[in-house]
């Protein structure tokens, strides 16, 4: 998870940035 979320936030932008991290906070809990 903190991988593919570290390779995420590096490749897209601030935006996308926000909608990642909700939907990984979502899987996580």
């Amino acid at each position: 998870m903190i991988r593919i979320d570290s390779i995420w936030l590096a490749t897209e932008p601030m935006d996308m940035r926000a909608g990642t991290e909700t939907a990984l906070a979502r899987v996580v809990a």
